[in-house]
């Protein structure tokens, strides 16, 4: 990735994981966890990555890398099972507590709910699913 230096036109590259692998990666360690993870982080990272840099990530190469990585985690990469496990857990109570747990000790995550942060990993989701549609 190469960003722009703001003390003059100077080019900065940096390495890092394309936010495809990075998303892929977020989304299987929380569907493979299931509701043993208790790490609210992973599904904020996937809220704020989704909102933050929407535009930028590429569904074709996102749904790639996620058939890569569950591949590579040895875990069935299934849309539909994805979707009914988040839908399972935006019903949690557990989740829910956990998740109010997180936000209260982490100030960055300010008043965002639990509920908006699975409805935008659900939309990720979806689009991956659509995607998936679409090239196979």
């Amino acid at each position: 990735y190469s960003f722009s230096s703001v003390f003059g036109y100077e080019k900065i590259y940096i390495k890092a994981y394309p936010i495809e692998t990075i998303i892929a990666e977020k989304l299987q360690t929380v569907y493979a966890k299931g509701f043993l993870n208790s790490r609210s982080k992973d599904y904020y990272d996937l809220h704020i990555l989704y909102k933050l840099r929407n535009k930028e990530i590429d569904i074709p190469t996102l749904s790639k890398a996620c058939k890569r990585t569950f591949y590579y985690r040895k875990t069935e990469f299934s849309i539909i099972k994805i979707q009914r496990f988040l839908e399972q857990i935006r019903q949690d109570t557990a989740f829910l507590k956990l998740w109010n747990n997180y936000s209260n000790k982490n100030t960055y995550v300010g008043d965002i709910s639990f509920e908006v942060v699975i409805d935008d990993v659900i939309q990720l989701v979806n689009k991956i699913g659509e995607c998936r549609q679409l090239i196979e």
